[in-house]
């Protein structure tokens, strides 16, 4: 994890310094942070989310201008984000693996997945900006690359467990960003199910969850 940490934040330098050039064009070089509602869109009824799933993320994306103008600008970047999940799927831990089961029989049963994101966002962008007018209309449609890493269960009674081998490695998303000014509304829609494909539960269910965020995003520069 460590080392993934490292080559978050010397990615992050890289980027910050590379909007440093000579060019003439317009930019809107930005940071965004968004916090968001976490949606687990599955396959089973029997699958429920028991609580606020949510999640954060923060990171830059430097603009590359279509137009003189700017309104027009393909993004590139880096960014990190951070995972709360809540469901009824409990896992257990045997000399194998894991055994998953999805408790039917309380309602209120609360089993945390936590896990972290390095991602590369893409970006087209189009907005009503200007050098001088820093109010204006934005509309981003994007795609993000992850990497997952530390990913952890953590059960009801307070078990825990790592996690990382029942996640896949790499994770592509779809984005969008449409807002004025300070306020704009994210969704994004994870194309890639949470869990390895192979995964069985005892109830004779293969958990299919797609996560589908909706939140706020904010643009610091």
């Amino acid at each position: 994890m460590k080392n993934v940490v490292l080559v978050f934040f010397l990615l992050l330098a890289y980027f910050s310094v590379a909007q440093q050039d000579s060019s003439n064009f317009y930019k809107e070089d930005q940071f965004y942070i968004d916090a968001n509602l976490v949606l687990q869109l599955n396959n089973s009824t029997l699958l429920r989310q028991n609580g606020f799933s949510r999640n954060v993320h923060l990171g830059y994306v430097n603009d590359i201008p279509l137009n003189k103008k700017g309104t027009r600008a393909l993004g590139i970047g880096i960014g990190y984000a951070h995972n709360y999940l809540i469901n009824n799927l409990m896992l257990s831990s045997t000399e194998s693996g894991f055994d998953y089961v999805i408790d039917t029989q309380t309602t209120s049963s609360k089993n945390v997945f936590l896990f972290d994101r390095v991602q590369f966002p893409i970006e087209l962008r189009f907005r009503g900006s200007s050098p001088t007018e820093y109010a204006f209309w934005r509309f981003h449609l994007g795609y993000r690359f992850s990497y997952q890493f530390n990913a952890r269960y953590r059960s009801e009674t307070g078990t825990t467990f790592r996690i990382n081998s029942e996640l896949p490695k790499l994770q592509h998303a779809v984005n969008l960003a449409v807002g004025f000014n300070t306020w704009n509304i994210h969704l994004q829609y994870d194309l890639i199910p949470l869990f390895n494909s192979d995964i069985q539960t005892v109830n004779g269910v293969s958990p299919k969850i797609n996560l589908f965020q909706i939140g706020l995003i904010f643009f610091i520069l």
